[in-house]
């Protein structure tokens, strides 16, 4: 672990206790409570603009979600995708629905946010940052291929774009995040942590983002008889592997726990075992063990944290 060597961007051992602490206040609490600053109107079907720093808030979190799952952390907001997707999230909120492929009947229809909801996760309701992490815990019956989180963590990604709109009045948030990378999703893949790509992902994870919708990336695999026994604590936990979903970055196995488990992790480091069989990598069968320790983060203290040293991302 820690031997890979991923792009440029933000890093993390999560492995490391101590690491995944510091990692999370400093990079994933930081981003709560920037102000949005938008410059549109929903009555006029302007757009607008938001703040550098909402923006970059929102791009903080999404590597901060990425590096902890061992992909590349070095995401860029792209400008033109920017705009667009802030075309989309005006639409969703003014016809208070949200729509892959919106009808031009639509109420500020555009062009441009009619190709933002094509290549983007779409949030009604909600806007950024807090959409990010729903996109990452992806509930909802049917939700469970959990999509929005593939987009959010394919190892080719180098750009996306966020569109944010505010509460107000009768209008509701409304966040688009472009993921759909166009100029990259054909690349090679880069280095990732691990040969797979996890959520939640092995090692100390906060016990919020333990989601009981749990998910298993691989390149090419084949999922059609694999199986998932899992243990939490020593103990036998059932779980219910959902139907497998092609095509939205890469092959994903994806199985649930009882929320109720979810909901009972205390203050104690609670350990989930997995282990994953009867994966086909090319022609061959292989199996897959891994554990992730669900903590509960400390309130934030500046003092409190480590000289970990990681590279941070800049946004221009």
């Amino acid at each position: 672990m820690g031997a890979t060597q991923l792009r440029e961007g933000l890093s993390i051992d999560p492995t490391d206790r101590q690491a995944a602490i510091d990692f999370y206040l400093s990079y994933y609490l930081p981003t709560q409570n920037v102000t949005l600053d938008w410059s549109g109107n929903f009555e006029e079907c302007k757009a607008g603009e938001i703040s550098a720093a909402f923006r970059n808030a929102v791009l903080q979190r999404i590597n901060y979600f990425r590096a902890m799952a061992g992909v590349p952390a070095d995401i860029v907001f792209n400008a033109a995708y920017n705009q667009k997707a802030q075309a989309a999230a005006l639409m969703i909120s003014v016809n208070k629905q949200a729509d892959h492929f919106p009808p031009q009947h639509w109420r500020c229809y555009s062009a441009d946010g009619s190709e933002a909801a094509r290549h983007a996760n779409l949030y009604p309701s909600v806007r950024s940052p807090e959409a990010i992490d729903g996109y990452f815990l992806d509930p909802g019956a049917g939700n469970y291929a959990v999509i929005h989180r593939r987009w959010l963590l394919y190892p080719q990604t180098r750009e996306m774009g966020t569109g944010d709109v505010p509460k107000e009045g009768d209008y509701a948030a409304a966040n688009a995040l472009w993921v759909v990378d166009d100029n990259h999703y054909f690349d090679n893949r880069p280095p990732t942590r691990n040969d797979f790509v996890a959520w939640p992902p092995p090692g100390f994870v906060p016990n919020l983002f333990t989601t009981g919708r749990w998910s298993f990336s691989y390149p090419n695999a084949g999922f059609e008889h694999a199986a998932v026994t899992m243990t939490l604590n020593g103990q036998a936990l059932a779980v219910q592997v959902s139907p497998l979903v092609k095509g939205y970055g890469e092959n994903t196995l994806v199985w649930e726990v009882a929320p109720a488990v979810i909901s009972s992790l205390s203050a104690a480091d609670s350990v989930f075992a997995v282990h994953i069989s009867n994966v086909i990598i090319g022609s061959q069968a292989k199996d897959f063990d891994y554990s992730v320790t669900a903590f509960q983060p400390p309130v934030f203290d500046q003092e409190s944290l480590t000289n970990h040293v990681y590279i941070p991302l800049i946004s221009n």
